[in-house]
């Protein structure tokens, strides 16, 4: 086994405890359903975004009720990933949400004259218009959106990416990939139409070590449970990976190091939601290679061939 591979394993179990904490402690009488969750906000009195803690130490958490926490809220979602929409949706909507989802800026811009949205979660990584230059124009004097609050949702969490996010007047930062209990908690962080109360926070449960090519306990967490919304966006995960590879070998074969960046980003976030922690791991360590000042070549293309190799696995596993 080479380091290379000994390191993800080594991570793996991280990756998959913070996605499977949710749905096993939520079964437990008495338990905490948010209890461990960072969040990346702006830190008071200064100008920068840094990593906070919601919750402090002497606190008991708040525990969200489940179908009715975000009731009577309009939301505007913004993600050009079908994956991610659904996902989100489904969670916003389980807990009450009105939503609007769209998947362009541009379009997302539109709709706000026609709604009085109380939050909105814009992806940053989008085309034609990126989500910082949403954001701007959001924030413009005498908008309606002027003062609504405005969560970046990124796996990009550099301190430069922090900065960027909130010159442009963003609030808070989720980071990809999310469980449902960090989205709720950001959400009642900065909006007051919140139905929650206190309890007590509960141990966390042991986990497995090797990386599967497909984990359903994954797939459902990312949704609260809800074996329907699983299936669509496993179906629509699987329907979007031939373009997917498409994608990658001609950005390749091109030398394109933007497009294939962004095909690799994109892979990322969808198959953590997916249930693809396998695709998901490779992704980011493709994605980790090609963010270094000399990129290795050689090592780009072995990560690239690798990462094929996941998705060729991932559709045999469903073809079987």
């Amino acid at each position: 086994m080479t380091g290379r591979r000994v390191r993800m394993l080594a991570l793996y179990p991280l990756w998959r405890k913070a996605r499977r904490v949710y749905s096993l402690t939520s079964r437990l009488p008495g338990t905490n359903r948010l209890g461990f969750q960072p969040s990346l906000a702006l830190s008071e009195g200064k100008g920068n975004l840094s990593l906070v803690n919601s919750i402090s130490n002497n606190q008991s958490p708040p525990t969200l009720s489940h179908g009715a926490l975000l009731k009577d809220m309009n939301i505007l979602l913004v993600d050009d990933s079908n994956v991610n929409l659904m996902l989100a949706k489904t969670l916003l909507t389980n807990e009450g949400a009105e939503v609007v989802a769209e998947k362009s800026a541009v379009d997302a811009l539109k709709k706000i004259p026609e709604y009085n949205f109380d939050l909105i979660l814009l992806d940053l990584e989008m085309p034609v218009m990126s989500g910082i230059e949403a954001a701007v124009k959001l924030r413009k004097a005498n908008s309606p959106t002027e003062k609504t609050p405005i969560i970046a949702v990124t796996a990009h969490v550099l301190p430069e990416k922090r900065q960027e996010v909130a010159d442009a007047g963003m609030n808070d930062m989720l980071a990809k990939p999310y469980l449902p209990e960090q989205l709720y908690s950001i959400i009642a962080k900065w909006c007051d139409k919140i139905n929650y109360q206190t309890t007590q926070v509960s141990s966390k449960p042991n986990i497995a070590v090797e990386i599967p090519v497909y984990d359903r306990e994954i797939a459902l967490a990312s949704v609260a449970g809800n074996q329907e919304a699983a299936r669509l966006i496993l179906k629509e995960f699987l329907a979007m990976l031939p373009d997917i590879e498409s994608s990658i070998r001609r950005a390749s074969v091109e030398n394109d190091t933007t497009a294939l960046f962004q095909v690799i980003h994109k892979l990322a976030g969808s198959a953590s939601s997916s249930g693809a922690p396998s695709i998901h791991t490779n992704a980011m360590r493709l994605k980790s290679i090609m963010k270094r000042e000399n990129q290795p070549e050689d090592l780009i293309a072995e990560s690239i061939s690798t990462l094929l190799t996941q998705i060729e696995k991932f559709k045999s596993h469903f073809r079987a």
